[in-house]
């Protein structure tokens, strides 16, 4: 009896301690939370941050009022309960939304350092100039356009008196479609701002005719034939594909001078006449750091290299390197293509400081369309062999318009003029390239050989390809720069 007692009482003092530890157990803990809870709360987070959330959570905002102005004690609604179990998967998302928000501005920061140059020298150039920029407009490109002019032409663009309509309701718009767009909840603010500016912005682009302001005063290059067309077209640059004119005296307008735009981080110069195929704002964003990239030309009479590609420049502004190469070119005059390009490839391409491109798929010509072999075949490695001129406008970057040909007479091989797209010229008989004719061993002769083109089989692609380049950018033309410059 006396054993039993004992071992009762035992088991009663252990429960009872057991019990007491627990419980000091629990207090410790819950003193330690709130200390915590009291650290984090004093600290600065955003209202999306987990830990906020908590807070809301257990410091909830007062119930509204009624009108009497006394607490409103209704019930909660059928409903409300759902919502508030909804709510923090909401927060979160809002939470990843901001995220991108954030990724999205040091995108466009990035791309606000880099763009595209062209420079034009003449009035018809400015429509080959602004063709580019409609052709990256198109394309989809962010990065930022510069278009360079000489400062003679007086054009008169940024006249402060005279009110831009187009340019203001073009502002105005953008700066309706914020505003609007923040009245809206978070998880439907970019949707709807998105679809506001497609609609509201392209609208404007399309029907609204971009005019430049009238000019204040007189400008002797007014009575020039185009002055009128290229004004329009800078104006036109300007307001709606947010190019940056800059004019300069005209020795100075060539592609050493983007090497002192050291207000960007990079630059991509493209000759004109050409066309765009292809967004390369990844090129200017991704290519590894050097003074310049470019592709190398080859000559297509000798097969031998040549220089960088004067046409295709990726280039890393520096005041130091500017002023270096305008001491190897001198001041006195001009300069043109083939010195600039024979000045990079000594300081940069032969030093070995800088990346040469491949030139395909990033640079062809319309004169490889008449080579015998498929375009570029000869020149860009065992890699591109299987290149066709079908192919050129479905993966390549850059189609320059060079105007020419090589032919062969009395056994040696010169250039011809061959007449640019907007030419009449351009749509007689015997322009394009011929057809050839093929066999299982590849190309055997071109058309009109006689006897060896009999019962042979021929092959019209790259004439194919070569009228479509043409008809393409003939079109685009009409529709970029009107029919003031056609002849």
């Amino acid at each position: 009896m006396k054993g039993r007692i004992g071992l009762r009482l035992t088991s009663s003092v252990l429960f009872i301690f057991s019990l007491i530890l627990f419980l000091s157990g629990c207090v410790l803990q819950r003193q330690s939370m709130h200390t915590l809870e009291r650290y984090y709360d004093q600290i600065p987070l955003p209202d999306t941050h987990p830990l906020t959330l908590n807070k809301n959570h257990r410091n909830p905002k007062p119930p509204p009022s009624s009108k009497n102005g006394r607490p409103n004690s209704k019930r909660p609604r059928y409903g409300d309960q759902q919502r508030l179990m909804s709510s923090t998967s909401k927060e979160y998302n809002s939470w990843e939304e901001v995220e991108r928000a954030q990724a999205e501005k040091r995108m466009a920061e990035r791309l606000r350092k880099v763009g595209y140059v062209q420079m034009v020298q003449t009035l018809d150039e400015v429509c080959g100039a602004v063709m580019a920029f409609g052709d990256l407009d198109r394309l989809g490109s962010r990065a930022a356009r510069v278009l360079v002019y000489p400062e003679s032409w007086d054009m008169q663009l940024e006249d402060p008196s005279v009110g831009a309509t187009t340019s203001t309701s073009l502002r105005a718009d953008k700066e309706g479609v914020k505003k609007e767009s923040r009245k809206l909840s978070s998880w439907r603010r970019r949707d709807k701002a998105k679809r506001s500016q497609r609609t509201t912005v392209q609208d404007v682009n399309v029907n609204v005719e971009i005019n430049p302001p009238p000019m204040t005063r007189a400008s002797s290059m007014a009575a020039k034939q185009h002055f009128h067309t290229a004004r329009r077209l800078l104006f036109h640059a300007q307001e709606r594909y947010h190019a940056q004119l800059i004019p300069l005296p005209e020795t100075a307008i060539s592609a050493v001078t983007v090497f002192n735009m050291t207000s960007y981080n990079r630059l991509l110069y493209l000759s004109h006449p050409a066309q765009v195929l292809k967004n390369m704002d990844d090129l200017l964003l991704y290519t590894p750091p050097a003074p310049l990239a470019a592709p190398r030309r080859t000559s297509s009479i000798s097969g031998t290299p040549l220089s960088v590609s004067p046409n295709f420049l990726l280039i890393t502004p520096s005041a130091t390197e500017y002023r270096h190469l305008t001491r190897q070119l001198g001041t006195s005059k001009r300069a043109t293509k083939s010195q600039i390009a024979t000045v990079l490839e000594d300081t940069y391409a032969a030093a070995g400081v800088s990346i040469v491109l491949p030139r395909a798929p990033f640079e062809f010509h319309t004169s490889e369309f008449f080579l015998p072999p498929p375009p570029s075949q000869s020149h860009t490695g065992s890699r591109y062999a299987s290149w066709t001129a079908d192919r050129v406008q479905g993966e390549g970057y850059y189609i320059h318009f060079d105007g020419r040909k090589v032919v062969t007479v009395d056994g040696e091989k010169t250039w011809v003029p061959v007449p640019q797209p907007w030419k009449t010229a351009s749509l007689e008989d015997g322009v394009a390239p011929q057809c050839a004719v093929v066999a299982d061993e590849g190309v055997v002769a071109a058309e009109g050989d006689g006897e060896k083109t009999a019962g042979a089989k021929w092959d019209c692609s790259t004439r194919d390809a070569w009228r479509a380049v043409y008809r393409e950018y003939r079109q685009r033309r009409m529709e970029v720069c009107g029919l003031d410059l056609e002849v």
